[in-house]
């Protein structure tokens, strides 16, 4: 192939691309990818000429469709695509008098067409594929009330539907804010106790120990931080876009489920007017500390309390005043209690 022949081309592609591209191409997402696609495209037409042939040989029409499917990311749409192949082809033609690109006009059209489509196609398979595994996610994630197994299961199907070898689910219990290590897959037992408690790692600490190939989103719901994600792969690879913001989306619905487990804990064992342990959960510490005092032939000590005038203030003030007045009660008694004690 004649040197001199490609560089005319080239300039005659990029004269071709300014005049029917200029005002779009500083839309968009990368101004430089047109430039790149005209240069192949450019080259493609030189060398099919050059080789003489009727079809653009495979070897050129493989580099060109990736081209295709990167001008399609950067925002080009099928009508500008042609527009601007179409111009390139004609004007290459007639500038270098190349007799064999008229005839692979035709054809070139075809494979670019095809290539566009290709790629419109396959994200639209990658989109549907994505809400499958979703509702898959979702389902899992809501058959059960256990933030454990909410966590768990999140963290599972999220691994297998992005086709992961590692996973790790922190949870922060209790409201605390301290994130504890609830379940992991596929990392050494060393890893695991590394990543236990990860306060002091952070989001590239925690990416360093899954072996570098690693995506982390925190869990959050209205209160705050509850959780956080992690999954990640043995082979060393760069995530797209697409994979990103599919993990953001499963973040968001796990979190939403994990707020729904926490409350119906909170509900199930707490009095939702004062916020202490309810007549059940208070029976059952009861007996469970009467047990334990009992293996341990110790003593247990109990303190009742009462309310003064309380009845006296649900009739002169209503009975949201007395409502008050127990949270006030309970939010005293919560702090001069300490946490084992019941």
């Amino acid at each position: 192939m004649n040197r001199t022949e490609l560089e005319r081309a080239e300039l005659v592609a990029a004269r071709e691309l300014d005049r029917v591209l200029a005002p779009t191409a500083r839309e968009l997402a990368d101004p430089e990818e047109p430039a790149a696609y005209v240069r192949l495209l450019s080259r493609v037409l030189v060398e099919s000429d050059h080789r003489g042939a009727d079809e653009v040989p495979i070897d050129l029409a493989l580099p060109l469709g990736v081209a295709v499917d990167r001008m399609r990311d950067a925002g080009l749409g099928l009508d500008q695509l042609l527009e601007v192949s179409l111009a390139v082809i004609a004007a290459v033609g007639d500038e270098l008098q190349l007799p064999s690109v008229r005839r692979l006009g035709r054809t070139l059209t075809l494979v670019l067409v095809r290539a566009y489509l290709d790629a419109e196609l396959a994200d639209h398979e990658e989109q549907q594929q994505e809400l499958r595994s979703l509702i898959g996610i979702t389902r899992a994630i809501n058959r059960t009330l256990d933030p454990i197994q909410v966590a768990e299961t999140g963290m599972k199907e999220t691994v297998r539907a992005m086709r992961m070898d590692l996973g790790a689910i922190w949870l922060a219990p209790g409201g605390t804010g301290q994130l504890v290590l609830a379940h992991s897959i596929g990392m050494p037992d060393a890893v695991k106790e590394n990543l236990r408690s990860i306060d002091k790692l952070g989001t590239d600490g925690i990416v360093q120990a899954l072996g570098g190939s690693a995506l982390v989103v925190p869990l959050r719901d209205a209160r705050g931080q509850v959780g956080q994600l992690a999954v990640g792969s043995r082979r060393q690879r760069q995530f797209d876009a697409s994979e990103k913001g599919f993990l953001n989306v499963v973040a968001d619905h796990l979190a939403a489920a994990l707020d729904h487990a926490f409350e119906h804990r909170r509900e199930a064992h707490t009095d939702y007017l004062t916020g202490l342990a309810n007549r059940n959960e208070f029976e059952s510490s009861v007996r469970r500390e009467l047990a334990g005092a009992h293996r341990r032939g110790r003593t247990l000590s109990m303190m009742a309390m009462d309310l003064d005038q309380l009845k006296k203030i649900n009739d002169t003030q209503g009975h949201h005043a007395g409502d008050e007045a127990i949270r006030a009660v309970a939010g005293v008694i919560r702090k001069a209690v300490r946490t084992g004690w019941r």
